[in-house]
């Protein structure tokens, strides 16, 4: 045999032997992936077993290797597919598992650091929903969890709320207390307790409802005591008036509503107590009003009855005194405008015998302001000034518009004390327009913060004003003398 021919023959069998040594090869190779996977599978199973699955394997393993040793490697790789997704099922069913074991757990720590959630976890349901867990129901353990959720949630929204009524309920409680510790009026013990029980049982609208009544109930005290105090303050200030009426002897402490107030205060008697405040605020201030004028007309009582050489004070003096101190107004007003009619009369005399009938200065006014221009009259007479004014100048018989008339033809001056009452008054805007047609110099002296009419203004707008507006009221009547002088002098320099 040639070897070629050996080449050729054998050439065959070598190819044959090689290829089944790479089919034993692939096989070998298959055998052991499959070998393989099964092991890892059987592994996971079993760490599936432990922890807490209890199904069983599509396909037993042992199975399974038997049909690789039989080489059946299609179908076992076919069947270890199907036991693959198997495995990757009961490990998601594994870990949503575990997911709601943490939620329950979450749940139950709530109700563990909480005593007060206790009554929303039902402890035979939360028994169900373990069981469903360990039998993996995974639906119907979701389903009570979630049901055991909303009400532990609920109980937490109660129990915020209750706190919050029950920190509402302190803030009332104090509240109150200050109240009645002031005596205005009694706690209201059986209300706190019902409201108390209330929140004790979880019954929060029935807390609610009831707190508000506390409130509402708590809110009229509390303006009850506002109240008094206000009373209490204005009291004060009474007294403080009332002491110093009494201490330059203007007033008897005996005829005054001191005790009578106190008394209504103490029995928070709010009514009465402010009536009889305001009474007596009245009386006072009548008192001092009176008092201030009473001095005043003393004052001229003396200057007139001086200058006529004489000592002797106004018959009807002691009698005004006491009714000032019993707080008889009305009887004092009586004997004032009396004293005062005499003052008048005493001072008209004067006047008529002056070293002159002709008059410096005419007084224009409204009769509301009579106080406040006799008072200006005083002065610029005290500074030997002669004044005109109404009705005092008015002789007896005499007519009262020729006398004005005839007053303001021979003044030289007329001061103006001008006030929302003068500025309507339609006597003094005509005395105004009499100065002013005869070249007379207006000084008006306004006392009240008022703008003039159309009509006076007319007449006054090129004038100059002097306000006495604000306190104290004799400086800006200092300052009108002193221009009336001034002016005066002017005038006579001048030889008007």
């Amino acid at each position: 045999m040639t070897p070629g021919f050996i080449r050729t023959r054998y050439q065959k069998d070598y190819e044959k032997v090689e290829g089944w040594t790479k089919e034993a090869e692939a096989s070998i190779k298959e055998f052991d992936d499959l070998t393989s996977i099964l092991d890892e599978q059987e592994k996971k199973w079993g760490q599936l077993l432990k922890n807490g699955y209890f199904g069983r394997p599509v396909y037993g393993f042992d199975e399974l290797r038997d049909q690789i040793k039989k080489k059946d490697f299609t179908k076992a790789r076919t069947r270890m597919e199907d036991l693959s997704k198997m495995i990757d099922a009961a490990y998601a069913l594994l870990s949503r598992r575990d997911y709601l074991k943490d939620r329950l757990h979450t749940l139950l720590d709530n109700v563990s650091r909480d005593p007060e959630l206790d009554r929303y976890a039902d402890k035979e349901q939360i028994q169900i929903i373990n069981e469903k867990l360990n039998s993996i129901q995974l639906e119907d353990a979701e389903k009570g969890i979630s049901e055991l959720g909303t009400r532990i949630a609920i109980g937490k929204s109660v129990q915020l709320e209750k706190k919050q009524l029950n920190s509402r309920l302190e803030d009332l409680k104090k509240r109150w207390r200050a109240i009645n510790e002031k005596g205005i009026a009694d706690y209201p013990f059986v209300l706190e307790k019902h409201i108390s029980v209330l929140l004790d049982s979880g019954d929060t609208k029935g807390s609610k409802l009831n707190l508000d009544q506390f409130e509402k109930d708590l809110l009229v005290e509390e303006e009850k005591s506002v109240k008094i105090e206000n009373i209490k303050k204005a009291f004060f200030t009474l007294n403080n008036q009332r002491d110093q009426l009494i201490q330059v002897g203007s007033i008897d402490e005996r005829y005054t509503y001191q005790g009578d107030i106190y008394e209504a205060i103490k029995n928070n008697r709010i009514g009465p107590a402010e009536e009889l405040i305001e009474k007596n605020r009245t009386i006072l201030n009548e008192i001092k009003r009176l008092g201030e004028e009473f001095a005043e007309l003393k004052e001229r009582w003396n200057d007139e009855t001086s200058s006529r050489g004489r000592t002797d004070r106004y018959r009807d003096e002691p009698l005004i005194h006491e009714s000032l101190q019993k707080g008889d107004i009305k009887y004092a007003q009586e004997l004032m405008d009396r004293f005062e009619k005499k003052v008048m009369e005493l001072e008209a005399e004067t006047a008529t015998k002056g070293t002159s009938d002709t008059k410096e200065v005419f007084i224009s006014y409204a009769t509301e302001d009579k106080n406040v221009a006799f008072a200006v009259c005083h002065a610029l007479e005290q500074k030997k000034i002669r004044c005109w004014i109404a009705p005092r100048d008015v002789l007896p018989g005499e007519n009262y518009g020729k006398a004005i008339i005839g007053a303001i033809n021979t003044s030289q001056i007329m001061v103006l004390i001008f006030s929302s009452n003068s500025n309507y008054s339609q006597q003094v805007l005509r005395e105004v327009e009499r100065a002013v047609s005869k070249g007379i110099v207006i000084v008006p002296l306004r006392i009240e913060e008022v703008l003039p009419s159309d009509e006076f203004e007319y007449f006054i707008s090129s004038s100059h004003w002097l306000d006495a507006i604000t306190k104290p009221f004799e400086e800006h009547v200092n300052k009108l003398t002193n221009s009336v002088v001034s002016l005066l002098d002017m005038i006579h320099k001048n030889g008007k």
